[in-house]
């Protein structure tokens, strides 16, 4: 009896050695194991970046929204980083390169990495590698139609929709540059365009020139945050100024061949913009709209689901007027209220999280 004791004493022994030795193996292999998920290999790449270029800040970008790029292979040559080979599973393959871009006096780091299964995503190439690219222009079909260098949505019912700073937008295009020229859906509120004394007509009638509006100063105001804080200074540093366009318009025909084109530009650039007359022309697919007082043009067009809201376009028969949009295109007196739909544009470097540009479903960035 006392052997088959001391016989099962043992066996436990030997079992719980055993069992102690396989758990060590593990955690020695799981030590020496430095595989990385991409994700976390994307953010090593960058502190890496951050780490070089603080070493080397001549080299970062000193004019607002232009940018650099850093390799893999020059972090690796500095010590920056490690060979990728160590982060990644035997017989994967990447490389990687980080931009940094100033904006708001601030620099913005986004690393890229390409590997045999994976690759960085950005909301553009989301968008091209999963959506249709139409390239004739009398396709009459909804979706993205590819004009010279930029991509625009066309037609009634087009999966463009994008959340950004806690807001649902539109996507109206997007650039040669791959930045998005993004539509607000839920407007700031009803302003004037302007309501200043007129000489031509002799009252409060405003002026139709937007370097001296009170729309200009509406946008000095929402970028100051005066009606209350719409953009975070996170949300800031992916908007892109831009230099507006100040083309006149009037009723004489045109031809909807998707080319928007400018004349008149600011002098000075801006973060947000209203939508130009000739972007909510080119959204409609019915291939009779080709003036603008032609009913043709609210159909097929997803701009012409909303109500009124003022367009960035002042009418050049007078001093007073500009078009708004509300089933067409409408002239109205400067002094008149209507919504405020901003128009912002979008850094290409926002990268895609989630969604299918569905208004149910819109698309997410990180």
């Amino acid at each position: 009896m006392k052997l088959d004791n001391r016989l099962k004493k043992t066996m436990v022994m030997s079992v719980a050695i055993i069992s102690a030795i396989f758990i060590i193996v593990i955690i020695i292999a799981l030590i020496n194991n430095k595989t990385l998920s991409y994700s976390k290999l994307e953010e090593k790449i960058k502190n890496a970046a951050i780490k070089y270029y603080n070493d080397n800040p001549s080299i970062l970008p000193v004019l607002e929204e232009n940018e650099v790029k850093v390799d893999v292979a020059t972090l690796v040559e500095g010590r920056y980083l490690k060979p990728l080979e160590k982060y990644l599973k035997k017989g994967e393959d990447c490389t990687a390169e980080v931009y940094a871009t100033l904006k708001e006096n601030e620099y913005i780091y986004t690393p890229y990495l390409n590997c045999t299964n994976y690759s960085t995503e950005t909301l553009y190439s989301r968008i091209t590698n999963n959506e249709e690219l139409i390239n004739d222009v009398s396709a009459g079909k909804d979706g993205l139609y590819v004009y010279e260098n930029a991509l625009i949505y066309r037609g009634e019912h087009v999966n463009n929709y994008v959340s950004f700073a806690g807001q649902l937008w539109r996507i109206l295009r997007i650039d040669g540059d791959h930045n998005f020229r993004l539509l607000q859906v839920e407007p700031i509120n009803q302003m004037v365009w302007d309501n200043r004394y007129n000489v031509d007509t002799k009252i409060n009638s405003g002026y139709n020139n937007f370097e001296k509006s009170r729309m200009k100063e509406t946008f000095e105001a929402i970028y100051n945050d005066q009606y209350g804080k719409i953009f975070s200074e996170a949300d800031k540093l992916y908007m892109i100024k831009k230099n507006l366009c100040l083309d006149t318009k009037n009723n004489t025909p045109f031809s909807n061949n998707g080319v928007i084109e400018c004349n008149v530009m600011s002098e000075e650039k801006y973060l947000f913009s209203l939508l130009d007359m000739s972007e909510y022309f080119v959204a409609s697919t019915d291939l009779n709209c080709n003036s603008f007082n032609n009913p043709s043009c609210r159909n097929y067009n997803y701009l012409n689901i909303y109500g009124s809201y003022w367009s960035m376009n002042a009418y050049s028969g007078n001093s007073y007027q500009a078009y708004y949009i509300s089933s067409g295109a409408q002239l109205a007196d400067v002094n008149e209220k209507e919504d405020v739909r901003l128009i912002i544009t979008l850094s290409k470097h926002v990268l895609y999280n989630s969604g299918d540009g569905s208004q149910k479903n819109p698309y997410i960035i990180k």
